[in-house]
């Protein structure tokens, strides 16, 4: 176990070494993704570092250029792996964040023993990985988010696989982004201002209660035998007059504050 152990740690300090990766995207599926990451596994099992290093960045390159939309499973096996890079390089922290993105997607997992051995520290820091919460962000005009795999406009806490889909069906962007990294530009749906919304809810409310009294003193004045006097009269005729001008007005403050919501943006 000790010189398994110590295989380990030469394994962990030549990552320190891993380049950083950039090439041109050749479209590519799951199904290879899948097969890089089986490589990737085996060349850790077997503690070759060159091979290691190798399947990594082709499941880097692949990730990059989908043309499909990847499964949960498929990520959380991902950020594991870029988890044991990151662990053997040192950088703890990072560690942990892959570790903790892949725990929200499979939260039971724990790395087989014959990939890692039980009681190496990536096993405990996978194991006790905290869940991170998420981000909301505003939905896009057209077309739909996935993170890791889960559509929806919710951003994980934690590094990602971010793609988009189409109005059409086909994929135009994946990307893998880390916690520090912005997202890419997009056409969001601008926010309703709930305040113009509120205040054309009063103001109609206002108007139909208004033109309801306005019906009322309309009544009174063409009955002949609620009034006594040409006076009286005249004076159900300016209420009438006051209660519709009172409408008209709240109709107009409700006309104008449901369209500025609408031009404003959308629910």
């Amino acid at each position: 176990m000790r010189n398994l152990a110590q295989r380990y740690h030469a394994v962990e300090m030549v990552l320190l070494a891993l380049p950083a990766v950039a090439a041109e995207c050749a479209p590519t599926d799951v199904s290879e993704l899948e097969e890089t990451l089986d490589e990737v596994e085996g060349a850790y099992a077997e503690m070759d570092v060159a091979a290691f290093q190798a399947a990594l960045e082709e499941a880097n390159l692949v990730m990059a250029c989908l043309t499909e939309v990847v499964s949960p499973s498929v990520a959380a096996r991902y950020h594991r792996l870029r988890g044991l890079a990151e662990f053997g390089q040192g950088d703890i922290v990072a560690a942990e964040r892959s570790f903790s993105t892949a725990r929200a997607l499979e939260p039971a997992y724990r790395f087989p023993s014959e990939l890692v051995p039980e009681g190496h520290a990536a096993q405990a820091l996978l194991s006790g990985a905290p869940l991170i919460a998420t981000e909301a962000l505003l939905p896009a005009t057209t077309g739909s988010f996935f993170f890791d795999g889960v559509e929806g406009f919710e951003r994980p806490g934690g590094p990602t696989i971010h793609q988009r889909v189409t109005s059409d069906g086909s994929l135009d962007l994946s990307v893998y982004l880390t916690p520090d990294q912005p997202l890419p530009v997009y056409e969001s749906v601008r926010p309703v201002s709930r305040s113009l919304v509120a205040m054309a809810g009063v103001a109609a409310l206002g108007a139909g209660v208004s033109h309801g009294l306005a019906l009322q003193s309309h009544k009174q004045w063409e009955d002949p035998a609620a009034s006594s006097s040409l006076a009286e009269l005249d004076g159900y005729r300016a209420q009438t007059n006051r209660r519709e001008a009172v409408a008209v007005g709240l109709g107009v403050v409700a006309l104008g504050s449901g369209g500025g919501a609408l031009l404003v943006g959308r629910w």
